[in-house]
């Protein structure tokens, strides 16, 4: 009997390692949903909002709606995202996103801090050209 119970923890206790696992990937995921609607409206405040302490002081609305329209301005009106890759690294969400414009793509690096679901970093990256093969 002894035996059963502690079989029936030990599957309850590794049973919510992955449910965890899949609700920070969840709550990521509302978190960089979160913030490119925001930036996608020019909201640039509420897109701040998700910033960790430490990024709202690096680029506080005012800087990110600058980085924003530079972008803007070379690949026109964000039309869309989609999640590209997911990773771990020194206890961030890591997330690379692939963004959509009117002219254009880029991807977006978010650092995500899962306990808070703030952002800690977040970074652009050119998508290169394709060169047709000869």
């Amino acid at each position: 009997m002894v035996r059963l119970a502690l079989v029936a923890v030990a599957v309850g206790v590794l049973g919510g390692v992955p449910a965890r696992a899949e609700q920070a990937a969840k709550d990521g995921e509302l978190t960089v949903d979160g913030f490119l609607t925001a930036l996608k409206r020019g909201d640039f405040k509420a897109a701040a909002s998700h910033f960790d302490a430490n990024l709202k002081k690096a680029l506080p609305p005012k800087e990110l709606a600058s980085v924003w329209k530079s972008e803007t301005e070379k690949f026109g009106a964000l039309v869309s995202w989609a999640p590209v890759q997911r990773a771990t690294t020194d206890g961030k969400d890591v997330r690379l996103v692939a963004l959509k414009f009117d002219h254009g793509e880029l991807r977006m690096i978010l650092s995500i801090t899962p306990s808070t679901q703030e952002l800690a970093g977040i970074d652009f990256v050119t998508v290169p050209a394709v060169t047709p093969a000869p």
